[in-house]
C-alpha cells in the first residue's frame, strides 16, 4: 500500500512542447497601407490676401519720412496731439454742459420754492 501512496504523490511532468491549438503563432493578417502621392496645400485665404494687398496699396500709402524722429520731437508731437484731443473733448463737454446747467437752474429754483414753502408752513405751488 505504501508503494501505491507514493506514485500518486508523484505530480506528472508537464509536457514539454505545448499542444497545437495552444501555440503562439504570428500574425499574419497585416497588410501595408497604400497612400497616394501628397499633392500641393492650396491656401483658402490667398485669394483675399492678395485682393488686400491690392486694395491696400492703391488706397493710402505711408509717409515716407527721411528721419526718425528724436525723444523730444517725439514728446513734442505727443504734447501736440493730446492739447487736440482736449479741445475737441471741451467743445464737446461745453455744448453738453449748457444743456445741463438749464436744466440744473431750474431744478435749484424749484427745490429752493419748496424749501421756502416749507420754512413758511405751507405746500409748495
Amino acid at each position: 500500500m505504501a508503494p501505491a501512496s507514493s506514485q500518486s504523490a508523484r505530480p506528472t511532468p508537464p509536457p514539454s512542447k505545448p499542444a497545437e491549438e495552444d501555440r503562439i503563432v504570428p500574425v499574419t493578417a497585416y497588410t501595408p497601407v497604400c497612400l497616394p502621392a501628397p499633392k500641393k496645400l492650396v491656401n483658402p485665404f490667398d485669394s483675399h490676401q492678395r485682393a488686400g494687398a491690392s486694395n491696400a496699396s492703391v488706397a493710402r500709402e505711408p509717409p515716407v519720412s527721411s528721419k526718425k524722429l528724436t525723444w523730444s520731437e517725439r514728446q513734442a508731437l505727443a504734447k501736440k496731439q493730446q492739447a487736440e484731443e482736449e479741445a475737441r473733448f471741451e467743445a464737446v463737454s461745453v455744448t453738453t454742459a449748457t444743456a445741463v446747467d438749464v436744466n440744473r437752474v431750474g431744478s435749484v429754483a424749484a427745490a429752493a420754492a419748496d424749501r421756502q414753502a416749507c420754512r413758511r408752513g405751507g405746500q409748495a405751488v
